[in-house]
């Protein structure tokens, strides 16, 4: 085992004459690249952990040698690009893990000999589109990966010769339809995931040969409308369970979904489905149907005629009318969940006393039926699922809260800006965002979870008014600041404060002491970390409620720097102690400055420039002295001579 060691190389032969290791685990170190044949010496190596490192480019001899390699992790790398031959040589790899790197493309072959492949994830990467045929060599895989990603289209015979394929994961991609024939082949494939795409059309054909099918998810895309056929190109369909909630569905057309005989799990809910056409419904196994929070205003004809149905939950949809017979056709044990407010009459049934009221505040709990893949799907897709017995109870996300697509669960709509007044609401998986809705600009929710715009107060004294309040009390104006994230701004009267990011810092020249009674630097600087961050701050403190120091004026300005909105008070370079009036060590004062002190080298340097500058000023004032004095003898000299004459 040598994870966690910060290993950024490895020699040649470091694994030599480890002929009967079995596991070799090199995760979470630095590794940008692996020597060519670095395991040829690891033939009874089943297990090569190399997750969590910085892997760019995978040479194509780097695995040979590994004959009983039967488990390669390479997620969480940099990987960019593969090539043919990159996995050649692992005759026994039953698994292999690319999840979470840089991949954009892959290139025909670059899985051919891995004969023994029974598991591929390439979630998380960057890829666009594949090649055809790409998988043609790998006829034992069973559980493909693919999901997010950037897929925009496929080509037809993309899975070609994937005949034992089980698994299929595609959500999260740019998919914007499903042509016909895609999927031809798959004849054991049970479980596919399209959900979180931006498909807008299906087309008859688009799921021919899945005979196996037994879960399809087709949540939140695009999809306007179910065309009649879509369902029945194969003899024999299994499907029992069949996401389409969170798409654009309007009409229900009586052929939507004939050929699903064995269905028995639907999901409707979260379209605008205003039309329901007669005998829509009319399959021979279908025990639960949710669709709740539609656009039905009446329900008419024989929509939901069943002899097995358990649950129909149509509740929040503004249904005014529902005809007599149109639960005429269901069994009178089957629990009907409606919205009453609108609901003028009740339809005259007597023998069906198992219609119940229910609204957003009351939602009731869908049952998974002991489903794991219900469960999971339906635990990020909005619901708060929780095992019971075996049996899965999911309740919807309530209103004023969002569900999380990739932890699961549900979360409270931030204080701020923000409500939400419908159930099961998830994240948006391309960008992130919140689903919570948008209070007016200037308005905000003070206590979270708003669970309508009627939540919306106007944001407190001092902040601006005409932007969104976004995860505060509204931004505060030009010169004010705050002590509390959730709380007024108030004017910053005093001089030398700097009040430009909801906060008080220091300009430059000024300075305030926090070691007063009362302040404490610590809890203010995590409220101003607390102000910088943009998005929701849960760890953080949201107030300041201790003394904030008076603030004293530099008797030299630029002595107190205070870069970078000081919240401290900084020193410029070669400045300290109070007001920065004292020299750091290395710097000597000059009049008000401090002056870096000179180097030793430069000192003698200096020394002796000086010394020598001196002693030259010396021999020059000595040599015209000397000059002049015999000038003057030699002057007297010819006086004398001329006196004598």
């Amino acid at each position: 085992l040598l994870q966690k060691n910060n290993l950024e190389t490895i020699q040649d032969h470091s694994f030599r004459g480890l002929s009967r290791l079995q596991l070799l685990d090199l995760s979470k170190n630095r590794l940008q690249s692996l020597p060519t044949n670095i395991f040829a010496d690891l033939s009874s190596l089943q297990d090569l952990d190399l997750t969590y490192n910085e892997l760019k480019v995978m040479h194509k001899s780097c695995f040979e040698g590994l004959l009983s390699l039967e488990i390669l992790r390479l997620q969480t790398n940099k990987i960019k690009l593969l090539d043919k031959g990159n996995f050649g040589g692992l005759p026994k790899l039953i698994i292999l893990l690319l999840n979470l790197n840089e991949i954009r493309t892959l290139p025909s072959g670059v899985f051919d000999g891995l004969r023994s492949l029974q598991r591929l994830e390439l979630s998380g990467n960057k890829l666009q589109t594949l090649p055809t045929k790409l998988f043609a060599d790998i006829s034992t895989l069973e559980v493909l990966y693919l999901d997010n990603n950037s897929i925009t289209s496929l080509p037809n015979d993309c899975f070609y010769g994937l005949s034992n394929l089980t698994k299929l994961k595609l959500n999260i991609n740019e998919l914007q339809s499903i042509p016909a024939q895609l999927f031809r082949g798959l004849n054991h494939l049970k479980k596919l995931f399209l959900n979180n795409n931006k498909i807008r059309f299906l087309h008859v054909g688009s799921f021919e040969g899945l005979s196996s099918l037994d879960f399809l998810d087709l949540a939140d895309n695009n999809i306007s409308e179910l065309v009649p056929g879509l369902f029945n190109q194969t003899v024999g369909y299994t499907l029992t369970t069949l996401f389409l909630q969170k798409n654009n569905l309007k009409v229900i057309h009586r052929e939507a979904f004939f050929g699903l005989n064995k269905l028995q799990f639907l999901c409707l809910y979260s379209n605008h489905i205003d039309t329901i056409e007669d005998n829509a419904f009319s399959l021979a196994e279908l025990q639960y149907i949710y669709m709740f929070q539609n656009d039905l205003t009446n329900i008419t004809g024989n929509p939901f005629e069943s002899k097995v149905l358990k649950q129909l939950h149509i509740y929040l949809n503004k249904i005014s009318q529902i005809e007599d017979r149109s639960l005429m056709g269901i069994p009178y044990k089957t629990t009907v969940y409606l919205s009453c407010d609108f609901l003028l009459v009740l339809p005259k049934n007597s023998k069906h006393d198992k219609i119940k009221c229910a609204s957003a505040s009351t939602a009731p709990s869908i049952s998974a039926g002991g489903s794991l893949d219900i469960g999971v799907a339906l635990g990020k897709d909005g619901f708060n699922c929780t095992l019971y017995d075996y049996d899965f109870d999911c309740s919807p996300c309530g209103i004023g809260t969002y569900g999380d697509t990739i932890t699961g669960g549900c979360h409270s709509c931030p204080i701020g800006g923000f409500y939400e007044d419908q159930i099961a609401q998830t994240m948006t998986s391309h960008n992130g965002q919140i689903p919570c809705k948008l209070c007016n600009e200037g308005t905000y929710v003070k206590e979270g979870q708003g669970t309508s715009a009627k939540d919306c107060e106007v944001c407190p004294e001092g902040t601006r008014q005409d932007i969104h309040a976004g995860f505060r009390a509204c931004s505060c104006k030009d010169d004010y600041a705050r002590t509390d994230r959730y709380g007024p701004c108030y004017l910053c009267l005093e001089r030398g404060l700097n009040c430009s990011q909801d906060f008080q810092a220091l300009l430059p020249g000024f300075m305030w002491n926090w070691t007063i009674p009362g302040a404490n630097l610590s809890n203010y600087k995590q409220f101003v970390a607390n102000l910088q961050t943009i998005d929701d701050p849960l760890t953080l403190p949201a107030n300041y409620t201790e003394e904030i120091p008076r603030i004293f004026i530099c008797p030299r300005k630029k002595s107190c720097a205070n870069n970078h909105n000081s919240i401290e008070g900084n020193c410029a370079k070669g400045y300290k102690g109070w007001l920065c009036t004292n020299c750091e060590a290395g710097y000597y004062s000059v009049l008000t400055s401090c002056v870096p002190c000179p180097r030793l080298a430069i000192l003698i340097a200096e020394s002796c420039v000086f010394f020598f500058v001196c002693a030259l000023a010396c021999f020059l004032l000595t040599w015209q002295t000397k000059r002049k004095a015999e000038k003057g003898r030699h002057a007297r000299h010819l006086l004398m001579l001329s006196l004598q004459e």
